[in-house]
This record gives C-alpha cells, sequence and structure tokens, in this order.
C-alpha cells in the first residue's frame, strides 16, 4: 500500500509526480497532499509527505521556499531533480550509490564545465559544451581507463538509438554493476557528468 511505504519511497514517489506534472509548481505541502490524495486515491499524512519534502528539500532534488517552521511553500522540480528522472533512476539509487556530492561538485557558475581526468587530475573545461562533446569526454575518460569494451558499445548504442540511448547504457552502467577495469572514483566521475549531457540535449 502507498499509505505505509517508507519515505525514500514516497520521496520518490513525489519527485515523479512533479515531474509528470503540467503545472510549473505546487502551492505547499498540504496542497500536494490533497493533489496526491485525490488523483491516485490514496491516504497520505501531512506529516508523511513535509518529511519527504524535507529529504528531497534537502538534497536540492526540487526547489522550494522555506518558511517559519520549515514548512515548504511554491514546490517545483530542480534541475537535479529533472535530471535524476530523466536518466530513469530514482531517489533510492542516490541515496544507495551516494552520488549526490559528485553531481552538484559538476555544476559552476557561468558557462565552464570540468569534470577530473585520469590519474593526474588533469581538469578538462568546456565552454558551452555540446551534448556530443560532453559524451566523447565521458568516452575518453573511459578509454584512459582501458573500459574499450563498454565504449564500443556505448558508441553501437548512440548510432542505434541516439544520444539519449548511449545516456542511458553508461547510466546502467554506472548504476549497476560498474564498469570493468574503471575505479569507483572514475565511475563517480562518470555519474557527474550525465545530467550535464542532459542538460545539454535540452
Amino acid at each position: 500500500m502507498i499509505e505505509n511505504m517508507q519515505k525514500l519511497d514516497l520521496a520518490d514517489f513525489i519527485l515523479r509526480h512533479l515531474y509528470s506534472s503540467d503545472k510549473s509548481y505546487c502551492a505547499s505541502g498540504r496542497a500536494l497532499v490533497i493533489e496526491l490524495n485525490r488523483q491516485d486515491g490514496i491516504e497520505l499524512t501531512y506529516e508523511q509527505v513535509e518529511a519527504a519534502l524535507t529529504y528531497l528539500h534537502d538534497r536540492e532534488l526540487i526547489d522550494s521556499i522555506v518558511s517559519v517552521g520549515r514548512q515548504l511553500h511554491h514546490i517545483s522540480l530542480s534541475i537535479k531533480g529533472e535530471d535524476l528522472v530523466t536518466a530513469g533512476y530514482g531517489v533510492r539509487d542516490l541515496a544507495r550509490r551516494n552520488t549526490n556530492s559528485y553531481i552538484n561538485n559538476t555544476t559552476i557558475q557561468g558557462d565552464v564545465e570540468q569534470f577530473v581526468q585520469g590519474d593526474h587530475n588533469t581538469v578538462v573545461q568546456n565552454k558551452a559544451a555540446t551534448a556530443d562533446e560532453l559524451l566523447e569526454n565521458v568516452l575518453r575518460l573511459l578509454e584512459n581507463h582501458n573500459e574499450t569494451a563498454a565504449i564500443k558499445e556505448a558508441r553501437e548504442v548512440k548510432q542505434e538509438g541516439g544520444i539519449r540511448a548511449a545516456l542511458k547504457y553508461l547510466a546502467d552502467k554506472a548504476f549497476g554493476g560498474g564498469f570493468t577495469y574503471a575505479g569507483t572514483v572514475v565511475t563517480q566521475q562518470v555519474i557527474a557528468i550525465l545530467p550535464q549531457i542532459t542538460q545539454a540535449l535540452s
């Protein structure tokens, strides 16, 4: 039953609801409770929804105005939250992989995006990089760590289904079993750049 779901599951449910909503925002937590209960025929409490919203807000997956008493108003999906849903993942994936800090660390004000490449921490900068350029940077990073099979597969998937298909393939590898030779640090770097590719596509 949805009424008895855990906080992470409810947070994910709310995130997907905001993603699929045609409104720009929800006025408040109380309004969201009414909306969810009416639309989905469930019985969520204000406390359940507010706890899940606070969890999402603290991880910058939603944008909102926080009033006195930590009540949230003008709730909308953040770019980071939209990237997570668009990539086909949820709140539990983010918590399990602890990718929160890595996604945050790739965002730089202005038109310069950068990520660390290789064992010598060489910084690669891309001014207004396209999605194709960012994807090529990820593939070069993997090539530096002998992930030739993953690179070949990603290129084939891209040729058959486009860049979004290649993005999903890389996300599945990174969040799933990981890469064969690239270690945790490289995998985290790949995870960090995926939202930037998604954003460049929009």
